[in-house]
């Protein structure tokens, strides 16, 4: 299911396609797994569709599986996409207060989110961050 998934999630045209993917896999019994939705998560960052990613986000919990620090950035991506900063900036907060820790990858959204704003004050905030994590 994951590779089918993977497949239709890859083009962005039809990231709605792999939104219902996953919503037949659900409804179906297949159980998806931590991999099936952050495919989901980062096709609907690929288009900014910040609403929908948050929403698989919200439904990873209702089947067990916890987010991840892929989930986050993901997300995070999205609302890059979107242009809201300080969406971005929510979610590595809420990340960080779940005890989910930032990987390379994040703090890369997270700056290129800050670099597009223009917000200096911001990226020296995770540039400190990534110190204090000795990353």
């Amino acid at each position: 299911y994951n590779t089918l998934l993977t497949g239709i999630a890859s083009s962005s045209p039809r990231y709605l396609l792999a939104v219902q993917f996953l919503d037949e896999m659900l409804s179906t019994g297949v159980a998806p797994d931590e991999t099936s939705f952050n495919t989901v998560i980062e096709s609907c960052a690929r288009v900014g569709d910040v609403i929908r990613a948050g929403e698989i986000l919200e439904r990873m919990a209702e089947y067990g599986i916890s987010p991840n620090h892929v989930s986050y950035t993901s997300l995070m991506k999205a609302y890059k996409s979107s242009g809201d900063l300080d969406g971005v900036a929510r979610i590595f907060d809420e990340m960080d207060a779940k005890g989910v820790s930032p990987d390379l990858t994040t703090y890369s959204v997270a700056l290129s989110a800050c670099a597009t704003a223009g917000n200096l004050r911001m990226a020296i905030r995770f540039l400190r961050d990534i110190d204090r994590r000795g990353l």
